[in-house]
Parts: structure tokens; C-alpha cells; sequence
């Protein structure tokens, strides 16, 4: 990864942990890789080039885990996942961290990725990711293969997905964004 693309997926980082009072890595991961393909989406270009492959828990990039390991200025205190298991908490620095590397567009499409899943678990999060054929064309702990993914678009995000996020830039734009409690109530409002 290049010096630039390395500070960028910092500032990506960055500028969730300045959103939340703390995040977990596993969630990090997933907003991450889910800013990446609504990015994709609607610009035709990656966020971050960070390589995701097919983990056991959705997607998982080694680049996003080793980039919060060197995070400075970041809290970090053990904590329980939701599921029980031993993790970290990942918490909101008292001041704002920089994100020069991000542009005004970059910032909008962290907003919409945020508004889009901000009702939603964890695991929901990662059950998304498991919808894409990009993740179906992968094999277990093999790369994504983004290059093929933005040639194609037929293998970009499901419809629903498609109709969830503009339903999450429609509400951003009316200054009203729209929640859900489940991946099923959002797949049922993109359906109607």
C-alpha cells in the first residue's frame, strides 16, 4: 500500500472514531469496506485501497487492523462484543482527529455509509458485505477482487442495498435521516 493510500485509510479511521462514542475493530472493518462499495457505487472509485478477503465474521482487511493498531492519539480499552467475546473499544478522542487526506466528497460518503447503517448490528453489517457477488466470487481468506468489481458493475451492490443508501442521501438531503431497527426493515422500505 502506498504512503498516500496508507494516510487516507488513516483519516477514514479517524473520521468514524470522531462519529461514535466507541467502535470495536469488527465493526470498524465492516463500515470501512461498506464505505468502500457505496463509494464504488456512486463515484466509480474506491475510498480506500485496502484489501478485504473473506473471513470467518464477513469481510476483514489486515490494512484496516494494522492501521488501528498504529492509530495515535486514540483510547483504547478491552471490552465484551456483543457476542460475548473478548475485544477492544476503540474510543472517540476528546478532540477531533485531523483527516487531511479526506476530501469534501469522501466526508459525504462516510455521512451517507453512516446514516445508511446506523440502526444496524454488527453482525447485520457484516451479513450486507455477504451480499455482494464480489464477496460470493472470493474463496475463504482469498483477496476481494476489486479490479474485476469495478469493471463490472453487475457485481456491485444488490439492488435493495442500491435502494437503501439512496434512500440514505434522499434523507440527508431533507435533513432527515432515516433509521431502522433491522437489515429486514430496511430491505422492506427499499422494496417499497
Amino acid at each position: 500500500m502506498k504512503s498516500e493510500d496508507e494516510e487516507r485509510l488513516g483519516d477514514v479511521i479517524r473520521s468514524l472514531l470522531n462519529r461514535h462514542t466507541h467502535l470495536h475493530e469488527k465493526r470498524i472493518q465492516k463500515l470501512v469496506f461498506l464505505a468502500d462499495l457505496h463509494s464504488i457505487q456512486t463515484r466509480g472509485k474506491r475510498l480506500v485501497e485496502a484489501d478485504f478477503k473473506r473471513y470467518y465474521h464477513g469481510v476483514y482487511s489486515e490494512m484496516v487492523s494494522l492501521k488501528l493498531q498504529g492509530l495515535e492519539g486514540v483510547d483504547v480499552r478491552p471490552d465484551i462484543a456483543p457476542d460475548g467475546s473478548a475485544t477492544l473499544a476503540f474510543l472517540k478522542p476528546k478532540k477531533a482527529l485531523p483527516t487531511p487526506h479526506l476530501l469534501k466528497e469522501d466526508l459525504l460518503i462516510l455521512e451517507e455509509t453512516l446514516r445508511a447503517c446506523k440502526s444496524l448490528s454488527t453482525e447485520e453489517l457484516a451479513e450486507i458485505g455477504k451480499t455482494t457477488l464480489l464477496w460470493e466470487s472470493a474463496e475463504f481468506g482469498q483477496p476481494l477482487d476489486y479490479d474485476s468489481y469495478l469493471r463490472d458493475p453487475s457485481t456491485r451492490l444488490s439492488p435493495e442495498m442500491r435502494k437503501a443508501f439512496d434512500a440514505a442521501i434522499e434523507e440527508r438531503k431533507r435533513a432527515r435521516p432515516k433509521s431502522f431497527g433491522s437489515v429486514d426493515e430496511m430491505y422492506a422500505e427499499s422494496r417499497s
